[in-house]
């Protein structure tokens, strides 16, 4: 529940930001005012915070295929552990300019990364979970847009320096990092992750 009133307060501060006479482009070719089409029917399984006991899956290195279907394939062997809910981190294709190929450089919120299967997958992955009763999220890192996601045409977004989009102060550059979708794929929360500096 406590992940559902965060998503509900970030949409909201969000929705709120937009100032008069905005005039950028809508991202991905998208209406900024249509809301996506509800994927199967909302589960209701999610557990409360004191109750979760959680696995975080790196795809890349989960399984031999390093992919969706990897997870699909073990998914009694984590249900087995008592796992209630699957903790995913980023589905998102990954940045090509300036990166270091991490999935936490982001080029597109919207799609899933080929490397790792098809929003078929995904939701498939999703309705296997639900099926036995563990909700599924995913890392959902707004603050982790890669030099090519379409986001940064927004400069109003990021920190700036004479005009130019620089990292905050007291984190590192996005090239020196190691390292939406939700009611599309009948997600059930999003994980938000802060980038603090020093």
């Amino acid at each position: 529940m406590k992940y559902r009133y965060t998503l509900f307060l970030f949409l909201l501060i969000l929705a709120s930001c937009k100032k008069e006479g905005d005039n950028n482009p809508p991202i991905n070719g998208g209406s900024p005012d249509a809301d996506p089409v509800q994927y199967g029917i909302p589960y209701d399984g999610v557990p409360e915070t004191n109750e979760i006991i959680m696995y975080e899956i790196n795809l890349r290195a989960y399984s031999p295929t390093g992919d969706i279907q990897g997870i699909i394939n073990r998914i009694d062997s984590i249900q087995a552990l008592g796992i209630n809910v699957i903790w995913l981190m980023p589905i998102h294709p990954v940045g090509e300019l300036n990166s270091v190929n991490s999935p936490y450089c982001v080029m597109d919120y919207e799609k899933v990364n080929p490397e790792f299967g098809t929003l078929d997958d995904l939701r498939d992955l999703v309705e296997e979970a639900h099926e036995r009763e563990m909700a599924v999220i995913i890392d959902w890192v707004a603050n982790h847009t890669a030099w090519d996601n379409p986001w940064i045409y927004n400069t109003d977004w990021y920190t700036q320096v004479d005009g130019e989009i620089v990292p905050p102060p007291g984190t590192t550059a996005l090239t020196d990092t190691p390292v939406s979708l939700a009611t599309e794929l009948g997600m059930d929360a999003y994980e938000f992750m802060v980038l603090v500096g020093e």
